[in-house]
């Protein structure tokens, strides 16, 4: 009996066992099931650890360049498509497939993931978290405010914050996972001109890499170091992840393939063959080519045009100049055409953000003040030669800061009207502060930003405020970013009140930390933004 039942029992196993592995045989001939989506930031998470990802790097916010698992069953032999479009991924096991984010997942837009093979597909849902990112040069910080599709302005209340000492650019990474936070560190007098009537500074610049996907609030990973014998003025990134750092006279090149590792590959001074008192380069951009740079250099309002080799030196190809004979800066920025990337746009005027009113007072003469016209200039790059091709006026008493172009037919561009902004830091300090609080009370709308239609050359004033809007960046599904100088009436001294901050268009502006009111004046310094 005890024998017979041993055979019963070893029968019953036997089936079982063919039970299970049959259906284990059919999940790889089974339609895919999706159970969830876990994001792991950056982490590079060992086989059969998935779980453990959950606590220690997950926090359910999905953003561009993050790595992320999809977990279920029946993904071997499979594809994944998200909102549409065939994206790289890693088949784990049937079980697990790991995916990364693509730059151009869009805000404010739940997408569509799918997992498809030869037996059929399933799919899932999910919002993704964006970072609108302002460098905040005066107060040492980079401050974050988070995209949240369930709030009415879409946008989270709380601002997160990292320190970094005097950020002035930020320029994400080609996936958009990284930031890269440029600022001074330490600034001290070059030791072979110490004795030198005209003091010249070298410039320890810092590049914080900063992992916007860690959990909850983005993560300095590295930072780096160059030393510049100027100002540093703008950043570049080409495809090859290259990025430039421009200095007033110098100019650097450093690998951030690997963001946690940079490397520097070049630092070389801008020699100038024709000689002048004052030399300021102040914006970078890259051609079609990847190995050519324009950079725009202020004071002589010239565009200089360059090949750089193989080692990352720069060669110059061409000059041109755009005013010929003004002693001051009128070129103010520069933005490589998003259509042809052999084109540039040159936004021209008074340049406050290098200098202040009185000095253009005094060069011009007090009635010849707006002498020079506000305009964009179109201008091609081509077959060794550089010229004019279309030019754009911008509205009178317009003082322009920054030219975005945000998509095929529309540029916009951030400024003052300059008509209200009548005094200067030579003024009774008491009585400028009155006038300013009587205008912010009287809503005067001295922040303009310019949209302009590339074909017709229509140019509309579509954001007003009362304040001084500075960088722009462009958020899809909402519309142009600005970083401000944020103005406030009181009635007790000093009857104004100042804030730096970022603004959204149609939803608002966010005030993050209170100015001294010495910050009215021109030039500004108040850091540029951009949005993941």
């Amino acid at each position: 009996m005890k024998i017979k039942n041993y055979f019963w029992l070893l029968t019953l196993f036997i089936l079982v066992g063919c039970s299970n592995t049959t259906k284990r045989l059919n999940l790889k001939n089974s339609p895919p099931i999706i159970h969830k989506l876990i994001d792991s930031g950056q982490t590079n998470v060992e086989r059969g650890k998935y779980n453990k990802i959950v606590t220690s790097q997950s926090d359910s916010l999905f953003s561009p360049g993050e790595k992320t698992i999809i977990k279920g069953n029946g993904f071997l032999n499979s594809n994944v498509i998200l909102d549409g479009q065939p994206i790289a991924s890693n088949i784990i096991s049937s079980d697990y497939i790991e995916i990364k984010l693509p730059a151009w997942l869009l805000p404010f837009k739940q997408h569509t993931l799918e997992v498809i093979n030869s037996f059929g597909k399933d799919a899932t849902t999910f919002n993704s978290s964006h970072y609108l990112i302002g460098a905040d040069t005066d107060g040492n910080q980079i401050h974050f405010i988070r995209t949240n599709i369930e709030t009415k302005q879409g946008f989270d209340k709380k601002t997160l914050s990292l320190n970094q000492k005097s950020p002035l650019f930020n320029l994400l990474s080609k996936d958009k996972n990284y930031l890269f936070s440029i600022g001074i560190d330490n600034k001290k007098e070059s030791k072979q001109n110490a004795n030198s009537k005209n003091k010249n500074f070298t410039y320890t610049v810092g590049i914080n890499s900063v992992n916007l996907s860690h959990k909850n609030i983005p993560k300095s990973v590295n930072h780096f170091q160059v030393v510049l014998n100027s100002k540093p003025k703008a950043l570049a990134l080409d495809d090859k992840n290259t990025l430039v750092i421009l200095g007033e006279n110098d100019i650097a090149f450093i690998d951030v393939s690997n963001p946690i590792r940079p490397a520097l590959l070049n630092r070389q001074q801008i020699l100038l063959t024709d000689k002048k008192d004052r030399t300021v380069f102040v914006d970078i951009g890259y051609l079609t080519q990847s190995n050519q740079l324009v950079l725009l250099e202020a004071f002589s309002n010239t565009l200089y045009w360059y090949d750089i080799d193989s080692s990352s030196k720069i060669n110059l190809i061409k000059t041109y100049s755009i005013f010929k004979n003004k002693g001051l800066p009128f070129t103010v920025d520069l933005e490589v055409d998003k259509n042809n990337a052999d084109k540039l746009w040159v936004l021209t005027g008074n340049n406050y953000r290098l200098l202040g009113k009185d000095i253009y007072n005094e060069f011009l003469g007090e009635t010849k003040e707006y002498q020079l016209e506000p305009q964009l200039l179109s201008i091609t790059l081509k077959d060794n030669d550089i010229f004019i091709d279309k030019s754009i006026s911008l509205p009178d008493h317009f003082i322009p800061f920054f030219v975005k172009h945000i998509n095929s037919n529309e540029l916009v561009v951030s400024g003052i009207n300059g008509e209200y902004f009548n005094y200067s830091k030579n003024d009774d300090w008491i009585d400028v502060l009155k006038e300013t609080a009587s205008m912010v009370v009287n809503g005067v709308q001295l922040g303009r930003i310019l949209k302009i239609q590339i074909t017709s050359g229509k140019v509309e004033s579509t954001i007003k405020g009362v304040g001084i809007y500075y960088d722009l960046t462009y958020i899809p599904g909402k519309g142009v970013a600005f970083s401000l100088l944020k103005l406030r009436g009181t009635i007790w001294a000093p009857f104004v009140k100042l804030a730096w901050g970022m603004g959204i268009e149609n939803r608002g502006t966010f005030a993050i930390r209170a100015l001294s009111t010495k910050a009215l004046f021109p030039p500004y310094s108040l850091g540029e933004i951009s949005f993941q």
